[in-house]
């Protein structure tokens, strides 16, 4: 068993002040410090954590495959982990909880896989924080504020108030109300879905032909509206979440969220080719291919092929 693979790097990378790959994409993190926003994968800090992940590889503790990443067969399938390829792994709590909220709750299939591979590893597993690094820092990343759905009108809504009006009016019942939410998602209460031991706010118990999404749209329910969740009511709702909120706060505490939240103009002419001379570089240097120290024309080389123009791109939205 190796110790870490490639969602391990980002904890290390955050223990030493940010992270260069946001982990749920390739374009990369940035941050705001001192007034500026900079660009993760080029500071200071992270020549630093390169050096001992650089270590870490040549000692074994890295797997040789990191660059494979965890996933093996569908994108929420931790192989690597659940398979004890390697120890630690830093993806999200959800995929990977072994306590049920409430009776019924169902198993993750991550954690399903376990029991069948190795029982005693998946009742056994522990949760823990991210490392602290030397200038007490630590953090994996965190999800953007911005839900990742969007609600689009046309633009001929503009001569058309009222109907505008009446839209916005069926959004804020679907996604701001418990009564809204319920229904155009499950359906209605005692017909299609109960709460669980008549017990209002507890686990949504589904009737057994509506456990599919295009099975729940059918009858007219789904997420059409669902643009805006709002933790208050998701708590009620997703036993994952209540998880969390209820018996792991600390999950919420540290994190790295991007600073862009939306694509920079010039990204798509340059974010390709400088994610790729990033990429290049830090696998180089962990690997033993590249010198330490080649950290710094790494930087020169992704400022001067587009990055100087980001980064002014990235300062001037704030």
């Amino acid at each position: 068993t190796f110790g870490i693979s490639k969602s391990g790097m980002l904890a290390v990378f955050g223990a030493f002040g940010g992270i260069p790959n946001e982990g749920t994409g390739t374009s990369g993190q940035w941050s705001e410090r001192s007034g500026k926003i900079v660009y993760d994968a080029i500071q200071p800090e992270m020549k630093q954590a390169l050096a001992l992940l650089r270590k870490w590889y040549a000692d074994g503790v890295i797997d040789p495959e990191f660059v494979q990443g965890e996933a093996k067969g569908t994108p929420f399938s931790r192989f690597a982990f659940m398979s004890g390829q390697v120890g630690m792994t830093t993806d999200q709590y959800l995929y990977l909880k072994n306590e049920s909220m409430v009776e019924g709750d169902r198993i993750p299939r991550n954690i399903a896989e376990m029991q069948r591979l190795n029982p005693r590893a998946a009742e056994e597993i522990q949760y823990g924080m991210p490392p602290v690094g030397p200038g007490g820092k630590r953090g994996t990343p965190m999800h953007s504020p911005f839900h990742g759905w969007f609600l689009g009108f046309g633009k001929h809504l503009e001569k058309d108030p009222d109907k505008m009006a009446i839209i916005l009016q069926i959004n804020d019942y679907a996604t701001a109300t418990d009564e809204g939410f319920l229904t155009t998602r499950y359906g209605f209460l005692g017909e299609h879905w109960w709460w669980q031991n008549d017990v209002v706010d507890s686990l949504v118990i589904q009737r057994d032909d509506l456990l599919q999404w295009h099975q729940i749209t059918e009858i007219g329910g789904g997420i059409c509206f669902s643009s805006i969740w709002f933790p208050s009511i998701q708590s009620r709702v997703n036993n994952n979440l209540k998880w969390a909120i209820e018996r792991h706060p600390e999950v919420y505490e540290d994190g790295y969220s991007n600073a862009v939240h939306l694509p920079l103009p010039s990204a798509g002419k340059y974010q390709a080719e400088l994610d790729k001379i990033r990429d290049e570089a830090y696998y180089g240097i962990i690997t033993g291919q590249r010198p330490l120290e080649s950290f710094d024309a790494f930087v020169q080389e992704w400022k001067k092929n587009g990055g100087d123009i980001l980064i002014a791109e990235a300062n001037d939205k704030q």
